[in-house]
C-alpha cells in the first residue's frame, strides 16, 4: 500500500510540472509571435542603460541621430536588436514620431528568436496605439 501511495504522488507531481511546462512553453510562444513593448533606442546609447526606466529618459531624436550604430529595444534589463526590417521601420517611425513625448515607448510586432536577443519585426506602434487597438479588438 505504501508503495503504491508513493507511485501515486510521483505520478500526480510529474504530471502537474509537465503541465506547468507546457503552460509557460506556449505563453512565451505567444509573446514571441505577438511582438515585445519596450523602449526603442539607438545600440550605442541602448547598451550602457541598464533598465527601461533609463531608456525611456533617452530621446527620440538621439536615437533617430544614432540610429547607424543599430536600433533596438530595451525590455526589463534586456536588449533586443531590431533585424534588418526592423531597422527601416524603426527609422521610419522615428522619422514620424520624433516630436512626440512617449515616441520611444513601442510595441514591435514580429518574432523574438531562441536567444531572445533578435527580434524579427514586422511593425512598430507607439504602446498607446497598440493598447487602443486591443481594446477595440476586446469591444468586438
Amino acid at each position: 500500500m505504501r508503495k503504491f501511495l508513493m507511485t501515486a504522488f510521483a505520478v500526480a507531481g510529474l504530471t502537474l510540472a509537465g503541465a506547468n511546462l507546457r503552460a509557460d512553453d506556449k505563453a512565451k510562444d505567444k509573446e514571441k509571435e505577438e511582438g515585445v513593448a519596450g523602449i526603442l533606442i539607438d545600440k550605442k546609447c541602448g547598451e550602457s542603460k541598464k533598465t527601461e526606466d533609463d531608456a525611456a529618459m533617452h530621446g527620440a531624436a538621439c536615437a533617430l541621430k544614432c540610429a547607424d550604430s543599430g536600433l533596438g529595444l530595451v525590455k526589463g534589463d534586456k536588449w533586443i536588436k531590431l533585424d534588418e526590417k526592423g531597422q527601416k521601420l524603426a527609422k521610419e517611425y522615428l522619422e514620424k514620431h520624433k516630436d512626440d513625448k512617449d515616441a520611444t515607448k513601442v510595441h514591435v510586432t514580429g518574432k523574438v528568436n531562441k536567444e531572445g536577443d533578435t527580434i524579427e519585426a514586422t511593425a512598430i506602434h507607439s504602446q498607446s496605439e497598440k493598447k487602443k487597438k486591443d481594446e477595440k479588438k476586446d469591444a468586438k
